[in-house]
């Protein structure tokens, strides 16, 4: 059947995208995904990241190393780059990784605005993971991951793009007062080292 259906009228617009760099530095006082027997004070886990972003045209996923024998405070010091477009939240989940089954544990997630990082430039901060018991269906604390963000965008372009009703920012708008000060104590610290040296 070659009849004619109508016509499709398409406009494709490029849209310029920004980096956000997440270092996955560490977590502490994660839940125990095991069963605890006796006396035992070591958590034994295997946790690893899984961050995703989700936009009006695509959704992208980025996950860490896993720490083995991590335990409830893992150190991954990791940085992962993801592009965006229109995407304004970042959901974080921390897994405990099963090496016998497929079936890796959540130990807990949040989802984190990235408005923050668009207006600064950078944020560096503890994020609080939350678990549902199954038991009672309560939420609970289930740890805190360090994570800094680091955001550059193209020049005058506002992030986040088409997000009608939510605050957008340029390079204009952000605040660089703690990149500049990491800045200036990386030369402190270098300048330390070079007399320390001589």
């Amino acid at each position: 059947n070659d009849t004619n259906c109508g016509e499709l009228l398409l406009k494709i617009k490029f849209l310029p995208a920004g980096v956000l760099r997440v270092r996955c530095v560490s977590a502490k006082n994660l839940r125990n995904t095991m069963s605890m027997t006796g006396n035992e004070s070591t958590i034994r886990q295997d946790p690893y990241l899984v961050l995703t972003i989700e936009g009006q045209c695509c959704s992208r996923t980025k996950r860490t190393h896993v720490d083995q024998d991590g335990g409830g405070d893992p150190e991954w010091n990791e940085t992962l780059s993801l592009s965006l477009v229109d995407q304004y939240e970042l959901k974080l989940e921390c897994y405990d990784h099963d090496v016998v089954s497929s079936n890796d544990e959540l130990i807990g997630s949040t989802v984190l605005s990235l408005l923050p990082a668009f207006k600064r430039g950078l944020v560096d901060s503890w994020f609080t993971l939350k678990k549902e018991s199954i038991e009672t269906g309560y939420i609970r604390d289930a740890g805190d991951v360090h994570l800094i963000l680091d955001f550059d965008g193209p020049d005058g372009v506002k992030f986040p793009q088409y997000r009608v009703g939510i605050d957008a920012f340029d390079e204009k708008d952000r605040v660089n007062k703690i990149r500049e000060q990491l800045k200036k104590l990386d030369r402190e610290e270098a300048e330390n080292a070079n007399k320390d040296a001589v």
